[in-house]
């Protein structure tokens, strides 16, 4: 008799416990919703074919490491052409500065000769 009202105790608390636990038609139901709205959500086979060839296009157009190296040398080519020109505006100013001088000179020395000669010099 103890051995049956142990038996029957087991089955009462599994009985407890699969009512406690155990999902309901509703809680199913929901699951069903909620799988349903995931697989929705999930990318199909089209989806990343679609992906594949946008990504083959993005490959296209992107420039690449040996791009923008080759940009990066034409850049500095560019930079230093600008300086070789800059230095040569730097020294002609600095030669039309050294001539304005001697001009000026030449035409202080053409004046006093002229007043020590006597002559008019007209401009």
């Amino acid at each position: 008799m103890a051995n049956q009202e142990e038996q029957l105790n087991n089955i009462l608390e599994t009985v407890g416990f699969i009512k406690d636990n155990a999902a309901t038609k509703e809680d199913l139901t929901n699951l069903d919703k909620r799988v349903g709205n995931i697989e929705i959500k999930m990318a199909t086979k089209e989806d990343f074919s679609r992906l594949s060839i946008e990504i083959v296009n993005i490959k296209e157009v992107m420039a690449t490491k040996e791009d923008l190296k080759r940009l990066e040398d034409k850049f500095e080519q560019l930079v230093e052409s600008i300086d070789k020109y800059a230095k040569k505006v730097d020294d002609y100013y600095q030669e039309v500065v050294s001539m304005n001088s001697k001009l000026n000179r030449h035409e202080k020395w053409i004046q006093q000769l002229a007043n020590k000669l006597d002559i008019k010099l007209e401009y």
